[in-house]
């Protein structure tokens, strides 16, 4: 009898249960606390005297990734703000695929280490990093050398 009330209850408050509708028409964008003014922050530029006063480790992007990630540590005796790269890209066989220039804006204290990340050079998602786990789907592997050019500090 028990089991019978119990049905009894779970099927009315099932049937009677109305389902809310998730989906909002007519939203706008509230332009009222963006600002569209570009912020203007000027950099003082670093003379990185050693090999070993920034360094990177630990990149990686899977086969799939929209993002390259990688940790950077700071060892320059200053907050870091900005880091100019470059990044050559290279097949197994040391072919060298493409080369990238870009900036890594970042605030990074002495001492400390972050990991950042940027958008992947691989639009079509067919090459892995070689250390990354290795892919179900045919992919093409490959290495990478990072090399600083310039390294910046707000002034």
């Amino acid at each position: 009898m028990r089991i019978i009330t119990a049905i009894l209850i779970v099927v009315f408050i099932t049937a009677t249960a109305s389902a809310e509708k998730t989906t909002r028409k007519k939203l706008k964008l509230r332009t009222d606390s963006v600002t569209t003014e570009a912020v203007n922050i000027q950099y003082e530029e670093i003379t990185v005297i050693t090999d070993s006063a920034i360094i990177f480790t630990g990149y990686d992007k899977p086969i799939g990734a929209d993002r390259e990630s990688v940790f950077v540590i700071n060892n320059s005796g200053q907050t870091i703000d900005k880091i100019n790269i470059t990044i050559d890209y290279f097949d197994i066989l040391d072919r060298k695929l493409t080369s990238r220039t870009l900036d890594i804006i970042y605030s990074i204290p002495d001492k400390e280490t972050r990991l950042v990340a940027f958008k992947t050079w691989d639009i079509q998602h067919s090459f892995y990093y070689y250390k990354s786990r290795k892919p179900r789907t045919q992919a093409t592997p490959y290495k990478v050398t990072i090399n600083i050019n310039k390294a910046f500090t707000k002034k």
